[in-house]
């Protein structure tokens, strides 16, 4: 299930090629190639690697699922996941051309963080407990800044206390307005960019050469997409199935308890990779 990268240089030009499982070839004659077939062919290359990056990050597929359960309406969906797409380009972009480089223990927690953020969005809608379930994700967020005073941990005080101020700040808003469609568009493209940092580094260490720099960068990014969209169709098609088959009551309950272990899995990569 490996993706390797091959390079072999000749007569001061690199050559290189991503090795799949259904590809294991090099054609050496290949490597006097012009510019253009060079380019499509790294191109379809990353274009393949992006779809099983994110087809097999768990983590990204269970934020994804997360935002599907928790915007009901087909049309917001598609400006959220919109906004999603627009940051993790940037981010994706940035850390590919080497521009910035994150702490990557830091993103896989905040990743974690972001699951865990949708989950109790969509548990504060219609719920009594709203204040109670802020509460409890502040009191998560003040205990690990304050870790962070005594433990190596990826995270800082400085930073829990931004994702303190953004929790507090974003929930309060939702609170106070009944269209808050737009607020959750941004704070999805923010959470975008953590994502894109987490894509980035992965492609950053496929260690693509200067020479094909583009199209790895567009053919992994496509990929991405692609994935994405083949994830929504088929969360669409289930979607579909159990309206059909389930009355409006259970196929609420079923979305409540899918939550739950979206948050859950959230919490856990969140708390295993902070301090394990």
């Amino acid at each position: 299930s490996h993706v390797h990268l091959s390079r072999i240089k000749k007569d001061n030009k690199i050559f290189e090629k991503a090795l799949f499982y259904n590809d294991q070839t090099i054609l050496l004659d290949n490597i006097d190639q012009d510019e253009k077939e060079s380019f499509f062919s790294n191109l379809s290359s990353f274009i393949y690697s992006g779809i099983i990056h994110i087809l097999t990050g768990l983590d990204h597929l269970i934020f994804l699922i997360g935002l599907f359960i928790l915007v009901n309406s087909f049309k917001h969906l598609l400006l959220v996941i919109t906004g999603f797409t627009i940051g993790h380009s940037i981010t994706l972009a940035l850390v590919a051309l080497d521009i910035v480089m994150p702490n990557t223990l830091m993103i896989e927690a905040l990743i974690g963080f972001t699951i865990i953020f949708i989950s109790a969005e969509y548990m504060i809608k219609d719920s009594k407990l709203s204040n109670r379930i802020v509460s409890v994700l502040v009191s998560i967020l003040v205990l690990i800044g304050l870790s962070s005073l005594v433990l190596e941990i990826p995270i800082s005080l400085i930073t829990s206390f931004a994702l303190i101020l953004i929790t507090i700040g974003y929930f309060g808003i939702i609170k106070s307005i009944k269209n808050y469609g737009m607020f959750r568009i941004i704070i999805t493209s923010l959470f975008g960019l953590i994502h894109g940092f987490g894509f980035g580094v992965f492609l950053f260490n496929s260690e693509f050469s200067q020479s094909n720099v583009l199209s790895a960068l567009f053919g992994f990014n496509i990929g991405v997409e692609i994935g994405q969209i083949i994830l929504l169709l088929v969360l669409i098609g289930l979607s579909s199935f159990f309206l059909k088959v389930l009355n409006s009551e259970k196929y609420e309950y079923l979305l409540k308890y899918s939550m739950v272990l979206v948050s859950s899995m959230g919490f856990y990569w969140f708390i295993q990779r902070l301090y394990f």
